[in-house]
């Protein structure tokens, strides 16, 4: 019971780090606080026939342009992404551009799924879901990303909930207590309408 609830509550502290409103007592997340501002790369990679183009690559380069451009081109850097956003970039796709682009799904053929994206480590996150189809992603410097514990995971029975007393039950209540902070902003850089497929 209490490795599932810490799970459960290790899922909502990924999404408030992710991208948490910074309202109604969820911290402000990664996405919330660069969405919209100079760190916020718009996504001009397309798919068509079961391909995505090379302006994808494009992106991605600049996603990283805009964190070394502001001195964050250090530390513990990476990728976190939608699973769909993994599929999409593995098939860029050399042809759709004369420039000589890295064709990634040649190379998943080849020799196994790589694990890298643009010489960078990534993880997958099904917290990062855009809209109208789309997904977010996120490039930085991952030591810029503090996560503060007051404790560990508190867990609590209680029969004073419901029907719990009147039918010889009771409840499991959890909590944690935790706060999340960047401290450099310009160390990451995000785009939340990647085009998937």
């Amino acid at each position: 019971v209490a490795s599932g609830m810490l799970a459960q509550r290790a899922r909502g502290l990924d999404l408030a780090a992710l991208k948490g409103s910074g309202a109604s007592n969820q911290p402000q997340g990664i996405i919330t606080a660069l969405n919209g501002g100079a760190q916020d790369r718009s996504w001009t990679g397309t798919i068509a026939s079961g391909a995505t183009d090379a302006a994808a690559y494009l992106d991605l380069m600049a996603m990283e342009g805009l964190v070394a451009d502001n001195n964050g081109l250090q530390g513990s850097l990476g990728w976190a992404m939608h699973p769909k956003t993994l599929r999409t970039l593995r098939l860029i796709r050399s042809e759709a551009s004369s420039s000589p682009f890295l064709e990634f799904a040649r190379n998943v053929v080849s020799s196994g799924a790589p694990t890298s994206v643009i010489g960078y480590p990534f993880r997958q996150t099904t917290q990062l879901t855009g809209t109208n189809g789309s997904a977010e992603i996120i490039f930085g410097n991952w030591r810029e990303l503090m996560i503060a514990r007051w404790g560990g995971l508190m867990l609590k029975t209680t029969d004073a909930v419901g029907e719990a007393a009147a039918k010889f039950q009771f409840d499991v209540i959890s909590s944690i207590f935790a706060d999340v902070g960047i401290r450099h902003i310009a160390s990451f850089s995000i785009s939340n309408n990647v085009a998937t497929a």
